[in-house]
């Protein structure tokens, strides 16, 4: 989630109503010398601008670009403050930034310090501009901007082009992942842009804060020349990639609004293309990177952008009610591979009040008193809130009558899902180094979900919770398929049409690499091709059969993981298996010839020969496999992947 606190929220708007400015947005400085407490400027060398200065209660930007001897450990980089004080060109400031770049370490980069306009509504109908890069002043490159209520652009531009640092290479290895290079794994921009705003060799960037984002299909942010283009990445092969040019250095866009009013993907012009002489050696440009933070539901397009939720410290709290790790009154357990949870199907929400079909105890966890409990919503005929989840304790069983201590949401009253109760062990500690796949299949409205809480350590070094085949019902995708991505899922825990899902709460959580939670292969993609054989698709229900064969099926949608914890130890990709199995064949001639593997799952090899099916893909399932010696052998294509979620909180 973007952590919208350490920006300052939406600033003080101070500038009140501005509509289609003509002077300069901001001003910049090139940054010298830097302490805990000041940051100290050219000033007599800076561009200021039209609106705000460097005075004291402005609000300004720190930035760190390249120079010729830079690394890439702080690179691009930023933070925001508010200027306490001025001293001739030392600014006293209410944020420690070494953390951003220390003082011994900015010499090797170049620093700029730049305004942050804040604006109350900012209307833009022409076109406004950064500064463009000055290479001899090291300052420009950045249209920074907050408005306390609307940015609208009526057909404006924010033009970025030829603003960037003409000096910057895009070669640089250590600079890919944050170009939107097209070999990343998708969703990996998320993490990898939230705190890092990019200069290119072509283009420059924008930073906008708003609390509501309104747009046409005229707007543009970046090239008012071209528009969007979904799924495209930015390599020498781009789709739509006119002949004869090749793709720069885009435009860097990072926008966090609480709602955006008529989104649309044209707006979000970051695509770079440039006419080279025909004996030139083409260089893989960037189509550069897109971080978009907003709590309006818009639709996934990791080609063209990172898609993120605006978070503030509450808001996870408020969605989920996750309030502690458990009162301990499980005591401390060690290799428990009986099933922990029990299930309950709900027929009706009222108030605190539950009323279930019936409560089946058969878990270690019982529908009494005390007991933590989740109401869980899955998919039927809606998807809007399938996968969000409501956690209280039972105040008191009557029945099949369940009263919890807090009501939840309205929208767990919502027609259109199955939903059930599900019991929470609250163990003191926890240590698994063996397998627990004991958790039901989910049927007719129970199970698939495997819960856990932990007010101490829970200690999964060598350990498997193994949900394979657990799940069942309509795949999370199977409407709705456009909103299945990062950001809409990161307060919801779907349980898919193949594997179940696992929750776990815990105030330290071990994990080491021979650590499993969700199956039992690696999640890491180390071994799981993504190319192969493509003989049939997969979908986000499972893989399809390749070439249409009956005699096969597709593979088994990966497990959805969510992670509550005050500390974690050892965290890695592999512990953290969300990949969709691949399908097989069913009738005896092809039986047991798997399919593609999901993102991060687990492809099966064709007839021992070594082939690993492939094209796993984030929502995708693999495709199916044809063996080129015998084309009457087909594998199943591969299951979609599951997500997993892993926040660290502090919990009173």
């Amino acid at each position: 989630m973007f952590p919208i606190n350490l920006y300052g929220f939406y600033g003080a708007g101070s500038l009140g109503n501005i509509t289609d400015p003509s002077a300069q947005i901001n001003s910049y400085a090139r940054v010298t010398a830097i302490t805990s407490t000041t940051v100290t400027v050219d000033i007599q060398n800076a561009s200021l601008g039209g609106f705000e200065t460097f005075g004291v209660n402005n609000e300004v930007m720190i930035h760190v670009s390249n120079s010729s001897n830079a690394d890439s450990e702080y690179l691009f980089r930023f933070a925001t403050a508010r200027i306490k004080k001025v001293s001739l060109n030392v600014l006293t400031v209410d944020k420690d930034l070494t953390s951003i770049i220390p003082a011994n370490s900015l010499s090797n980069y170049n620093c700029q310090l730049i305004t942050i306009a804040q604006f109350k509504n900012l209307t833009v109908s022409n076109t406004i501009a950064p500064l463009a890069w000055d290479e001899d002043k090291k300052y420009g490159g950045i249209i920074a901007i907050k408005c306390s209520n609307k940015l609208t652009l009526s057909g404006g531009k924010i033009d970025l082009r030829n603003a960037g640092n003409p000096n910057r290479s895009l070669s640089s290895a250590e600079l890919a992942y944050s170009q939107g290079d097209k070999n990343l794994d998708a969703g990996s921009e998320n993490s990898a842009l939230a705190d890092k705003l990019t200069i290119n060799e072509k283009d420059g960037s924008a930073f906008i804060i708003t609390k509501t984002f309104t747009m046409n299909d005229s707007a543009r942010i970046g090239n008012p020349s071209t528009q969007g283009i979904a799924k495209c990445r930015g390599d020498f092969n781009s789709p739509n990639k006119p002949s004869g040019v090749y793709n720069r250095g885009g435009s860097s866009i990072l926008l966090a609004a609480e709602s955006i009013d008529n989104f649309n993907v044209k707006c979000f012009a970051k695509y770079c293309s440039t006419q080279i002489d025909s004996s030139a050696s083409p260089r893989i440009g960037s189509q550069a990177a897109c971080y978009i933070a907003t709590n309006t539901v818009i639709p996934c397009d990791e080609g063209l952008y990172a898609h993120d939720v605006i978070s503030t410290p509450e808001r996870l709290q408020s969605y989920t009610n996750i309030k502690s790790y458990g009162d301990s009154s499980a005591g401390a357990a060690t290799n428990i591979t009986t099933q922990l949870n029990s299930y309950a199907k709900v027929n009706t929400i009222s108030g605190k009040r539950v009323t279930c079909a019936a409560l089946n105890n058969t878990g270690k966890a019982k529908f009494e008193k005390g007991t933590m409990v989740m109401l869980h919503m899955k998919n039927d005929s809606n998807t809007s809130y399938g996968g969000r989840f409501f956690i209280s304790t039972i105040v008191s069983v009557q029945s099949n009558i369940v009263t919890l201590a807090d009501a939840p949401p309205s929208i767990h009253t919502k027609s259109g899902y199955s939903k059930q109760l599900i019991t929470i062990p609250q163990f003191e500690s926890f240590k698994l180094t063996s397998e627990n796949k004991a958790t039901p299949k989910y049927d007719n409205g129970c199970g698939g979900l495997f819960a856990v809480a932990v007010n101490g350590a829970c200690d999964l070094r060598g350990g498997k919770i193994n949900v394979e085949g657990k799940g069942g019902g309509k795949s999370y995708g199977e409407t709705g398929l456009k909103y299945v991505d990062n950001a809409n899922l990161k307060i919801k825990l779907p349980i898919g049409a193949g594997h179940g899902s696992v929750f776990i709460l815990a105030k330290k959580l071990l994990m080491n690499e021979s650590t499993r939670i969700g199956a039992t292969y690696s999640g890491s993609n180390e071994n799981n091709s993504r190319a192969g054989y493509t003989a049939g698709e997969g979908d986000i229900a499972g893989g399809n059969g390749s070439n249409g064969q009956d005699d096969v099926r597709g593979g088994s949608q990966g497990a959805h993981i969510f992670i509550v914890a005050g500390e974690i130890t050892g965290l890695n990709y592999k512990a953290l298996s969300t990949g969709g199995a691949g399908g097989k064949g069913l009738t005896a001639a092809y039986n047991g010839k798997n399919g593609g593997c999901g993102y991060g799952g687990a492809g099966g090899n064709f007839k021992n020969s070594g082939l690993t099916a492939g094209l796993g893909g984030v929502q995708q399932g693999g495709a199916g496999v044809q063996s080129p010696s015998n084309s009457n052998y087909y594998g199943g294509g591969g299951g979609s992947s599951g997500f997993a979620f892993v926040y660290y909180i502090n919990l009173s």
